[in-house]
């Protein structure tokens, strides 16, 4: 029988906190009170995910609850290794122009080797301010906006990402033996408003932000409890888009991305669920099969199987069952198997997951497999994560 899946939905996030400049030359000479307009700072803070201990599950893959727990980034291209932060600012006309394009670069281990997160902005308006993390992994020209230039409206937001390779779904491959591998691409945008500062050395506090990654990764753990005779061809998913958006698209999040201004740094939540979201009107869903070298013998002791592959999310429509009672599971899987002599191969298909409605970005799908050689169950658990604040000069 399989026992399955763990669904994990994880993020990074970006605390931002705006402290008021003095600008001693704008000063009123009576009032004390800095002038409509006025710059104040705007500083970054960055929080990274922390493991909890303890194993807790459950059926249901898009309301959160208290049968979590919490891990953290598997690897460093999982990690942030630059951020970008384009800030936009209101002209006279309506349009948005660019009031910062600025790379910062990090270390392995988190350390900002470039720069500082320090950002002098007009305050009394609202900004847009696009969060774009491990950019070289996306087909775009960021640096290429300039300060003072006019924003497209939708440029960033209709971007999108897609395998480069002939395989037809597989985004990045960080497997040991390949070279080049990809730090996995992040970016949130938010819209809030800067007041002006009422005086020197005033402060504003835009509260927590988030990036989020935009790559979906599977991880296996299969037993076979009675039929150790049993090895491991192939393993099949049905359903992978072959684009997605670079920027989360109308997604939803459980707790939501709140009001910047709302909460003061360090009070983040302990995880964010997305519940609903948007992908490429043309997208096409295909199946991906994870072929080994070999065949994998199985036994009454778990095997782990790490593959480091990421993919695009992805939203398949469930069909409706027979009886229209209710719809069928979007996603399934199959399973290629032979005995130990390499005969009697056993496919073992379109294998139902009927608690995995949704597959967004963001998610770590890990598949427990209990098999037998006649049938196969398939349930899904989640793993969300919580998060550490670290301050500028910390690191990560």
């Amino acid at each position: 029988m399989f026992k399955l899946f763990e669904h994990i939905v994880y993020s990074i996030i970006a605390c931002v906190m705006f402290a008021a400049c003095a600008d001693r030359a704008e000063m009123t000479e009576n009032t004390g009170h800095l002038p409509a307009g006025s710059l104040i700072n705007l500083s970054f803070a960055v929080v990274v995910p922390d493991a909890v201990d303890g194993e807790r599950s459950r059926a249901v893959v898009t309301i959160p609850d208290d049968n979590n727990y919490f891990e953290r980034e598997a690897n460093k291209y999982e990690k942030l290794h630059t951020l970008r932060v384009i800030i936009l600012r209101p002209s006279a006309n309506g349009t948005k122009v660019v009031e910062h394009n600025r790379l910062v670069t990090f270390s392995d281990d988190g350390a900002i080797l470039s720069d500082v997160l320090d950002f002098p902005v007009r305050g009394g308006e609202t900004k847009t301010v696009y969060l774009i993390a491990n950019e070289a992994a996306v087909d775009y020209d960021f640096s290429g906006i300039s300060k003072g230039s006019v924003y497209s409206s939708g440029t960033f937001e209709n971007l999108t990402v897609s395998p480069k390779g002939d395989n037809g779904v597989l985004l990045y491959n960080n497997s040991e033996n390949i070279a080049g591998k990809t730090y996995i691409p992040m970016g949130e945008v938010y819209d809030f408003y800067v007041p002006n500062p009422k005086e020197d050395n005033d402060k504003f506090s835009a509260g927590t932000l988030f990036v989020t990654r935009a790559a979906v990764k599977f991880s296996f753990s299969i037993t076979a409890r009675d039929g150790e005779d049993l090895c491991l061809k192939s393993i099949l998913f049905n359903g992978l888009a072959d684009r997605e958006y670079f920027l989360p698209h109308n997604t939803v999040y459980n707790p939501a991305k709140g009001n910047p201004g709302t909460q003061k740094p360090g009070t983040e939540t302990t995880g964010r669920f997305i519940t609903s979201y948007s992908i490429p009107s043309d997208v096409n869903h295909h199946p991906f099969t994870f072929s080994f070298d070999k065949p994998i013998p199985l036994s009454a002791e778990p095997k782990e199987l790490l593959p480091v592959f990421y993919f695009c999310e992805s939203k398949l429509h469930a069909a409706p069952s027979s009886d229209g009672s209710s719809a069928k599971s979007p996603y399934s899987i199959g399973i290629t198997l032979t005995e130990a002599d390499g005969k009697n191969e056993l496919l073992l298909e379109s294998v139902p997951l009927p608690n995995l409605p949704i597959l967004p970005r963001n998610t770590h799908v890990k598949v427990n497999i209990s098999l037998t050689k006649a049938n196969a169950n398939c349930v899904v658990d989640i793993r969300p994560y919580s998060e550490v604040i670290l301050e500028p000069d910390f690191g990560l």
